[in-house]
This record gives C-alpha cells, sequence and structure tokens, in this order.
C-alpha cells in the first residue's frame, strides 16, 4: 500500500530548478495521486540560491540540464543554504562518468527516467521520514551535550577541494597528503596491506594517491582525525578502540570489494569505504563521553544477550548509528555515506531497491565477527534478508562470506 502524506498535515515543501522546462506539470501529476507538496518551480539557478536563502524546503530537486558542471556547483551551494533539505537529480541530459562520480557526492538520489513518477515522489517522502529520523529531537539534545562541535581537518578540506577541481593531480594531492604526517603513514599502511595484494612494496605517497584515489584518501583523513577526537579514556577496559577500529577497516575493505564485484560506480565504492570506515563511530563517541553510562548499556546487552543497539535505543532513545550519522551530517559528508551509517543495522527502512553503500555495508558489517568486549556485550549486526531481496542481491552472500572469512584470517 502506498504511504500518501495526510492532506491535513503541512505540505512538503520542495524547490525544483528546471532550466529546460521538462518537468512544467510534474507537481500537478505529484498531487494528482493524493499527495500534498508544494512545489516551487525555477529555471535557472540564481532564483533556486535565492529563493533557499530565504525560505525552508524539505527537498530540493534538479533536473539535470546541458550545464552540468553549473548545476553541480548550484547544489554545492545548496548544501551550504540548506544541508538538511533532500537533494534530487531527476534525469534529463546523460551525463559521463565522471560527472555521475561528482554527481552522487552531492545528491540523496538519481532517479532514472525508467521510474513511475509514483515510485520517486513515494522514494522521496520516505527519504523525508529517513531525514526526521536523523535530525529528531533526541539527537540534537545528545550532539548538543557533547559540547561544540569540531571542524574536519584541514587536509580534509583541502581533499575536498582537490575532488572538485578539474585541475588536482597525483601530485598536487600528493602534496596535501605530506602535510600530515599521520595520514601518510595511514595511507602507505593502506596501500601496503594484503587488500591490495601487491608484489611490492609501496614507499612513494604519489604512487599511493594514484592508487587509492581522493575520495578514499578523503576517508582516511577524516578518520583518523575523529579517532583522535574521541580517545579511549584510561579508566576503559571492556573493549579496545584500536581493535574496533581495526575492524571498521575491514568492513570497509569488505564494503569497497562487495561493489566492485558488482561493478558499482567508483563514487558508490568509495562511499561505501568511508560509510565502512566510519560506521561504528557513534559507539567510540558515547563510550568515551560516558564510560559509565556505556558500560551499563555494554552490562545489559550481555545479560540480556540483545543488541547492543537496540540497548541503546531503550536507554537513550537513540543509537550509535544515530549519533555517528549525525556528526557526519554535520560535516557534510555525501548523504550515501551518511545513510550507510544511520542504517547499517536497519537497512529496510531505506525506501530504495538499488543496490547502494548502505548496503555493501549492511552486508560487511553482518558477515564479519563482531568486535569483542570483556563483558561479552552483543555488538553483532545481523543480515536484512528482506532487505536484501528487495535489493536483488541475496543469492550473492555465500561469496561474500567466503571473502569475509579470507579477511578476517589475513588481518
Amino acid at each position: 500500500m502506498t504511504a500518501v502524506v495526510n492532506s491535513k498535515t503541512a505540505p512538503i515543501k520542495v524547490l525544483m530548478l528546471d532550466s529546460r522546462g521538462e518537468y512544467f506539470d510534474w507537481a500537478s501529476k505529484i498531487n494528482q495521486g493524493g499527495r500534498h507538496w508544494d512545489v516551487l518551480r525555477v529555471d535557472n539557478n540564481k532564483a533556486m540560491l535565492s529563493f533557499l536563502s530565504e525560505s525552508k524546503y524539505h527537498a530540493v530537486v534538479v533536473a539535470s540540464s546541458t550545464r552540468i558542471h553549473a548545476d553541480q556547483d548550484c547544489l554545492v551551494k545548496a548544501i551550504n543554504l540548506q544541508p538538511r533539505a533532500l537533494r534530487i537529480l531527476l534525469p534529463g541530459m546523460p551525463l559521463s562518468r565522471g560527472q555521475q562520480n561528482r554527481t552522487q557526492d552531492l545528491v540523496h538520489r538519481v532517479y532514472s527516467d525508467q521510474q513511475p513518477l509514483e515510485e520517486v515522489a513515494e522514494g522521496i517522502e520516505n527519504l523525508i521520514k529517513i531525514n526526521r529520523l536523523l535530525y529528531k529531537q533526541k539527537n540534537r539534545e545528545y550532539i548538543n551535550s557533547l559540547g561544540q562541535l569540531p571542524s574536519p581537518p584541514k587536509v580534509y578540506k583541502d581533499l575536498n577541494e582537490a575532488l572538485s577541481s578539474d585541475q588536482s593531480n597525483a601530485t598536487h594531492i600528493s602534496r596535501i597528503i605530506g602535510q600530515d604526517p599521520a595520514l601518510a603513514a595511514k595511507v602507505l599502511s593502506v596501500v601496503n596491506s594484503a587488500y591490495f595484494g601487491l608484489d611490492r612494496k609501496i614507499s612513494n605517497i604519489t604512487e599511493s594517491v594514484t592508487l587509492l584515489g581522493i575520495r578514499m584518501l578523503r576517508a582516511l583523513a577524516l578518520s583518523g582525525h575523529l579517532v583522535s577526537l574521541y580517545p579511549q579514556q584510561r579508566n576503559w577496559s571492556y573493549f579496545s578502540f584500536e581493535s574496533l577500529n581495526q575492524r571498521s577497516m575491514l568492513v570497509a575493505r569488505l564494503a569497497h570489494q562487495i561493489c566492485r564485484d558488482l561493478k558499482a560506480s567508483q563514487a558508490i565504492q568509495d562511499q561505501a569505504f568511508i560509510g565502512g570506515l566510519l560506521h561504528d563511530l557513534g559507539v567510540l563517541v558515547m563510550a568515551s563521553q560516558d564510560p559509565q553510562l556505556y558500560r551499563k548499556i555494554m552490562v545489559i546487552s550481555a545479560q540480556k544477550k540483545a543488541p547492543l543497539c537496540s540497548v541503546e535505543k531503550k536507554m537513550l532513545g537513540l543509537f550509535h548509528g544515530e549519533v555517528g550519522a549525525y556528526l557526519l551530517a554535520h560535516w557534510k559528508l555525501p548523504a550515501a555515506v551518511i545513510e550507510a551509517v544511520l542504517l547499517h543495522h536497519t537497512p529496510q527502512l531505506s525506501p530504495g531497491s538499488e543496490f547502494s553503500p548502505l548496503t555493501a555495508v549492511h552486508i560487511a558489517d553482518s558477515l564479519l565477527a563482531e568486535a569483542e568486549t570483556e563483558i561479552g556485550a552483543n555488538l553483532s549486526n545481523t543480515l536484512s534478508m528482506d532487505y536484501l531481496k528487495r535489493v536483488g542481491v541475496d543469492k550473492e552472500i555465500p561469496r561474500w562470506k567466503i571473502t569475509a572469512n579470507l579477511y578476517q584470517n589475513s588481518k
């Protein structure tokens, strides 16, 4: 049964950029199905940004045009003006592979012209519900209790700019990496790991940059920074933060490999990697900020043999995926990464039926052995077979179990 927004509630406010005039009657067709949308359609980027600066919207919808670079720049500005609004790309002009990769970092969903309007409308409404879950009051209160949120490191900002620039090359990016000795060491460690299976040792940062790519480097920069912000307390002995971080790297590698197996785009591969790397960020935050309370949560998880995330939810009204996702949204990471972290225990809440970084992270986290704790708390994840069937990858699980075992044994 289709979920339709009640007409008595406030309408869903949508701002649409349709520079080619191909979606003139889009709003009226959506509302004919009983929905309650208030769509403001504009035909140029300047008008869109002007309206975004004046009023709040649930979603920003862009119909792709011949001026894709201008559309992408407009989306970047939309993120800065209204970071909580959904960003949707509708079909228009075909995009090159590079354009697709950059666009996937800027939007929540890209819809194809094969998808019926009703499916698109329902998908957007479901994404709005997910957004409300992310920004609910409990999450805001918890994050506010942490004090002023830190800014991303300079190297992360520099890599972001390099990703958006057409002028960047491996030499330029290696100079950025060289500003951060800890990151440079991490990059060399990753590129020389068993995952890449190279027959020689790499000691050159420029060569490492070529092998890893900017998005993966950006993920390593942010991960290293976050680990340093939320360190293990001296009196904490219930699980090792370092072991949890090592497992997260395994999840990242396996999620990346799953994407490669399915020939997903480079953007999806890289988003899955960073989603895997940061999926348990919320655990580190919660355990470092209030060790006594988190120990109590772990004890109850062990006593009742209940998943840690469900005990978190019962005691605090939120769980570690929501905490991590909220922080990543604050730092304006790609929406697909935020969704992967937010829903890695509950992927069935995602409205999509297409393979995504969430799919890869959920599978990887479920197939790898859970992190060990001193008191036997249940940190495991469980495959959502209904979701995997919906996406169409359920029959691939046996081979990924083999890959997971190989990764587990080679760590």
